[in-house]
């Protein structure tokens, strides 16, 4: 099963057998936050259902892909069912003084009204997650392992990755030349100096939003594959190790070990692929 992170409110220990349903919003008829959202929720009651898992809620890329977000911590304004609902001077300095470890960054990126769209997600989302919370359904998220290059993050923050190598797979059964995803790679001991504030704050952010998160391809916190960057394929890749400081030991280089996600799985897929499992039934 994938690495499962939890909201303060959530229950510890283990879940009960429930099921539920991945069904990202786009896929909503109108793909919006909006009439249709509020429908599928009193659907997945009617079915006897307990979870609703979404793809991330970024903005997506040009290929419309959120595993490419332009941001690992704004939401995409595109989901809004009401885009042009008034924000008041005091939503927005009170949004910018809770999520201050991030809105000012996005603010620069994204331009003018990207707080204001920020504030009218938060006041939908929290309409649609108490609206579903109270029919017993509960909201479980996802988030890409790593940030989409030129993104927000990466932009503003290129002291956190490192230069001159990018994320991929090594060469297995599947792929005689490996997977080359092209993401930015984080600079582990840099975060470490940090005290690792910006994961931190991302699982926050998340963990606002969602009762639970999968986090995807989360094997890479153990050990990673580096392809130099300009490579065509990513046979040119080595192993480096991630942030762990005990465990499994370090793959043996040549030996590839993306059977897993986190110990071990079938198939090491691109972030989103769907190889990388789903939590939408928890045990």
């Amino acid at each position: 099963m994938p690495s499962i992170a939890r909201s303060p409110g959530a229950r510890t220990g283990a879940l009960p057998r429930s099921s539920g349903i991945q069904l990202h919003v786009t896929s909503l008829p109108g793909g919006r936050l909006g009439p249709e959202a509020y429908k599928f929720v009193d659907w997945l009651e009617a079915a006897g259902q307990s979870w609703w898992q979404t793809l991330p809620l970024g903005p997506p890329d040009r290929h419309s892909s959120p595993y490419k977000s332009r941001s690992a911590f704004a939401a995409w304004p595109g989901l809004l069912h009401d885009r042009r609902a008034p924000v008041s001077g005091a939503e927005l300095r009170d949004f910018r003084e809770r999520h201050s470890a991030w809105i000012g960054d996005w603010e620069r990126f994204a331009g003018p009204g990207a707080a204001a769209d920020q504030v009218r997600f938060e006041r939908e989302w929290g309409a649609l997650r108490g609206y579903a919370r109270d029919r017993g359904v509960h909201l479980i998220g996802d988030i890409a392992i790593y940030v989409a290059p030129g993104s927000a993050d990466h932009a503003l923050h290129p002291e956190l990755f490192q230069a001159g190598l990018v994320a991929g797979a090594p060469p297995d059964a599947f792929s005689a030349s490996g997977q080359l995803w092209g993401n930015p790679l984080y600079d582990w001991p840099a975060l470490r100096r940090r005290r690792y504030r910006w994961w931190t704050e991302r699982l926050r952010r998340t963990l606002e939003l969602f009762e639970l998160a999968r986090i995807d391809h989360f094997r890479g916190f153990v050990a990673y594959w580096a392809v130099p960057a300009g490579s065509r394929t990513a046979r040119a890749g080595r192993w480096k190790r991630g942030p762990r400081t005990s465990g499994r030991p370090r793959p043996r280089p040549g030996r590839s070990t993306t059977r897993g996600r986190s110990p071990v799985s079938r198939r090491a897929t691109a972030p989103g692929g769907s190889s990388s499992g789903s939590a939408a039934e928890a045990r």
